[in-house]
């Protein structure tokens, strides 16, 4: 481990990230599930969409206002870098009309099956599509441009727009479904929120069925 005084300029780690990819990962998964056995009239399945949804669109807001333009200003004159940053924001982009089709989809589930199964394949595919090249291109480019004060800095802006009320809600999401996906994320918190998480927000969480 470096010197206390080297660790805000270490590279940063993205397990946090990671973590949220293989949620929405699972979740897409989900979402092709729920369409192909026609059940986007089930309200546990209008839940588990929802829940999905307002943790992707937060996440894609979160980097489009707040790490996409400091990796801009620290990529300089560096244009291959920037093309790549322009091309998360194009891949957004694409992602939010797909979500407002699925949306459709649910306020209406008889009216076409099969194009409801249509949009939420194209949905999963443009979004594992974006996560494959964010962690192939993107997440190696900001090793070298952003620091983990960079992370931090990013993570607390996070936490202060959504408070506790947004945690509450994050935390178990990573965790259902009782896998793998999340569990490194909640080693990171702090050993008073692991316990709040556990004993009240999951419990919270899995009263309301999802999927």
């Amino acid at each position: 481990m470096p010197p206390m005084a080297d660790l805000a300029n270490t590279k940063p780690d993205w397990t946090m990230m990671q973590e949220f990819h293989a949620a929405f990962r699972r979740d897409a998964d989900r979402l092709v599930k729920a369409a192909e056995a026609r059940e986007f009239g089930k309200p546990s399945v209008k839940v588990g969409w929802a829940t999905f949804r307002d943790q992707l669109v937060r996440h894609h807001r979160a980097e489009d206002a707040d790490m996409w333009p400091v990796a801009r200003k620290n990529l300089g004159d560096n244009t291959d870098g920037i093309k790549l940053i322009d091309e998360m924001e194009s891949e957004h982009a694409v992602i939010g009309p797909a979500i407002e089709q699925i949306d459709a989809a649910f306020a209406n589930p008889t009216a076409d099956p099969d194009a409801a199964i249509q949009v939420s394949k194209s949905f999963r595919d443009n979004l594992t599509a974006h996560l494959d090249h964010e962690e192939s291109e993107v997440l190696p480019l900001l090793d070298t441009c952003y620091s983990m004060a960079d992370l931090n800095e990013f993570s607390a802006k996070q936490r202060k727009k959504g408070g506790i009320k947004e945690a509450a809600a994050l935390f178990p999401w990573l965790l259902d479904g009782d896998s793998e996906t999340g569990k490194r994320a909640i080693s990171l918190l702090p050993p008073p929120l692991r316990f709040i998480n556990k004993y009240f927000w999951v419990r919270t969480y899995n009263k309301t069925p999802r999927w």
